[in-house]
């Protein structure tokens, strides 16, 4: 019966609706492809969610703590522990989170075709911790503003932080909000820090929060915070300055599905049942590259852009189809292409640095696909080196490529 008071008394039924509204738009617009049946990705995929859980929950929490203003004496006079009132208090915060969350699981269980596992628990735990965070926040606020004014103020302020670093140029600050923008890949895994980093820089706030709102208020205790705040974002710059406006990885380790001869095809075991369908849409280009005189790969096996691969193997850059029919991401051409120049590069130590535009990239999706489509998007000065060696003898035409490979390529130690 009290659960239920607090619940009509509590912000909570008023923001859950819209909340819910938007936590689908959220998830909604990052289904990009076919489900990969990746639980990393299941999980983790449930931080965009957190633009819309965390402010919520701080709105709430600020608006409720208001609403106790009139009664906080009770924190004292009660018969009920202070601990449990405040339990009972945060109750309706708590499960307008939770509902959220399991939404968020419910909608990326869609996108992805399976629950999180894996990394992806710890993904899941950053979408339950941030908001927690952000709610005790609220709550400070609440407890000196009012609630009219602290539940949208928390809101805006929350979600700023989020996001708008991500629109910014310092690539660092984006790090310390916790609204990680994009998931581990099948090949690489997100390290922690990208989560404990906005965990203990939020925790600060938080005492930043409990300064500035406690009864019998110093000037003091501004100061105090401001320092806090200044000394968090100088710590947070030496930890993450480094990483640039991507999240650091580390390679993922997994046993390789693989099948067939001459190549061999081994993907991720999320994507076995690709395999029958790479082989079949790589055979065309294949030939036309042998015919041409590039030596066959013994095996093309996705692989982590930090792995070496071995000589004769050539990495696939192979991704999921697109989840809209009308959109083309990525054709056989285009995937043979990249992998005959990176495996050539592979068997003499090198990678390739030449780009896009890297005659070698150009001569061999001429050769593996339409030769006047290629000619039709590329720079005529471009087309005025590659396209004759089109129409040199085979054995030529594969000294060409190989000697451009080389000339465009890094050194190990130089590559990404």
């Amino acid at each position: 019966m009290i659960f239920w008071q607090q619940l009509r008394r509590s912000a909570a039924p008023w923001v859950i609706l819209p909340a819910i509204l938007f936590v689908s738009l959220y998830m909604e617009s990052v289904a990009y492809t076919a489900p990969s049946h990746y639980g990393v990705e299941s999980g983790e995929s449930t931080i965009y969610a957190l633009a819309v859980i965390a402010p919520a929950v701080a709105a709430c929490a600020a608006w409720d703590s208001g609403r106790m203003q009139s009664v906080r004496h009770m924190l004292t006079t009660s018969s009920r522990s202070r601990w449990s009132l405040l339990l009972l208090v945060g109750t309706p915060i708590a499960a307008l989170e939770s509902a959220l969350l399991v939404l968020a699981i419910f909608l990326s269980r869609i996108n992805t075709g399976v629950f999180p596992a894996g990394a992806g628990w710890t993904g899941l735990a950053h979408v339950v911790i941030i908001p927690a965070e952000w709610a005790v926040i609220g709550w400070y606020a609440g407890k000196r503003l009012p609630k009219s004014i602290a539940a949208p103020a928390m809101a805006a302020l929350c979600w700023t932080w989020l996001t708008m670093p991500h629109a910014m140029r310092n690539g660092w600050l984006r790090h310390l909000g916790g609204f990680i923008d994009g998931t581990s890949t099948i090949t690489d895994v997100h390290r922690p820090e990208i989560y404990f980093v906005p965990w203990v820089f939020t925790s600060c706030l938080i005492v930043v929060a409990w300064l500035v709102t406690r009864s019998g208020f110093r000037p003091g205790f501004l100061a105090a915070g401001v320092g806090i705040v200044v000394a968090a974002l100088f710590a947070g710059y030496a930890v993450v300055s480094g990483w640039g406006y991507s999240n650091p990885t580390t390679v993922r380790a997994y046993s390789s599905a693989c099948s067939g001869t001459s190549p061999q095809i081994c993907v991720p075991p999320e994507y076995r049942p690709y395999i029958p369908q790479i082989r079949q849409s790589t055979k065309a280009p294949l030939r036309a590259l042998a015919d041409a005189g590039v030596a066959q790969p013994k095996r093309m096996e996705i692989l982590s852009p930090s792995k070496r691969p071995a000589p004769g193997v050539w990495p696939l850059d192979w991704s999921l189809p697109a989840d809209d029919a009308g959109v083309v991401s990525q054709t056989p051409v285009d995937v043979i292409a990249g992998s005959a120049v990176e495996g050539t590069a592979a068997q003499y130590g090198r990678r390739p640095c030449g780009g896009p535009s890297a005659p070698e990239l150009v001569w061999a999706t001429a050769v593996a696909g339409n030769k006047d489509e290629v000619r039709q998007v590329t720079d005529p000065q471009l087309w005025g080196l590659v396209g004759p060696v089109l129409n040199a003898p085979a054995k030529q035409q594969s000294a060409w490529f190989r000697q451009q490979v080389l000339t465009h390529a890094c050194h190990e130690e130089g590559a990404r």
